[in-house]
């Protein structure tokens, strides 16, 4: 599917950590065991998983997790199908979990990106916080953050 194309998700819902895995996998650590995809604080109980979907099949996963300072919120594992990359499903989930960590009383929220994902954060209100950093066996990072 061509970049410009703008793609319109049939619908953004919650979903299992486990579901998510598959996504991150292909994704985020091809490289890696997928139970390397298991994060801490996937099964706590206000952390949100949202999946968005074509049909039955998932096209994209973020989570969201209570996780810092009081008030703040960790963005963390979002990841779209390849091939539907830019095309507004990024959007659609980053604005799920913005959505989720206001509606519990979250005041920032702040994740570790690939810098090339630096500028859809940018689009989305983010800053960049710090320096690069590498992530063994992952690339190369920065700490963003946005005001909820």
């Amino acid at each position: 599917m061509p970049a410009s194309i703008f793609f319109t998700v049939a619908e953004i819902r919650p979903i299992t950590a486990e579901q998510t895995r598959p996504l991150r996998h292909a994704v985020l650590r091809p490289h890696q065991p997928v139970s390397a995809l298991a994060y801490r604080g996937d099964d706590t109980h206000d952390t949100l998983h949202v999946g968005a979907f074509a049909g039955h099949e998932i096209i994209g996963v973020a989570s969201m997790y209570r996780e810092g300072e009081p008030g703040a919120w960790r963005l963390r594992g979002m990841a779209v199908a390849p091939g539907l990359q830019r095309t507004g499903i990024g959007r659609a989930l980053f604005e799920a979990c913005v959505a989720h960590a206001r509606a519990r009383g979250g005041t920032t929220m702040w994740f570790n990106a690939r810098t090339p994902a630096i500028e859809f954060y940018r689009r989305m209100g983010c800053e960049v916080r710090g320096e690069v950093f590498e992530l063994p066996d992952i690339g190369p990072h920065v700490v963003m953050w946005r005001r909820l």
